[in-house]
């Protein structure tokens, strides 16, 4: 760091310059130290930041080798991303179950005995279902996530 080594200069140069008055001496010294000290307080939380990074990197690595070329580390990461597999097919399951009972009531409607509707009446439900299709399937096409969400009113 730069100016750490300017900061040695200065304290060459200050050992150099020979005597001050005395009642000057040690308010001049208190500022030179308190500039000094706080150069250096930055100067160590520099190189502390250095090596936290470079041990967080080493024990980054060391996981990695660990054993048979990583096997460890990476049985681990294997085991993290089936949890993920096992969790979303889990309540995908759940919650594609629920939809299909929600829409297997939805056609209880159809029962002219108990419930009279119109051609458009049904073309909006099914409208709005196959429009909140449409945008949940493009939720899982990165490239083409829908957004908004409107209710469905008759």
């Amino acid at each position: 760091m730069k100016s750490f080594k300017l900061l040695q200069q200065y304290h060459q140069e200050w050992k150099e310059s020979g005597a001050v008055e005395e009642d000057k001496k040690d308010e001049l010294w208190n500022r030179f130290k308190t500039a000094s000290d706080q150069i250096n307080l930055k100067r160590k939380e520099y190189y502390d930041k250095i090596g936290k990074m470079i041990k967080l990197r080493t024990i980054t690595k060391h996981e990695i080798v660990k054993g048979e070329t990583g096997k460890e580390y990476w049985l681990r990461r294997e085991t993290i991303m089936e949890n993920k597999k096992q969790n979303f097919k889990r309540i995908a399951e759940n919650r594609t179950n629920k939809i299909i009972d929600m829409i297997a009531l939805l056609g209880n409607l159809s029962n002219t005995s108990f419930y009279e509707y119109t051609d458009d009446q049904i073309n909006s439900i099914f409208d709005a279902i196959q429009n909140e299709l449409d945008k949940t399937r493009a939720k899982f096409n990165p490239k083409k996530n829908a957004k908004g969400k409107k209710r469905f009113e008759l």
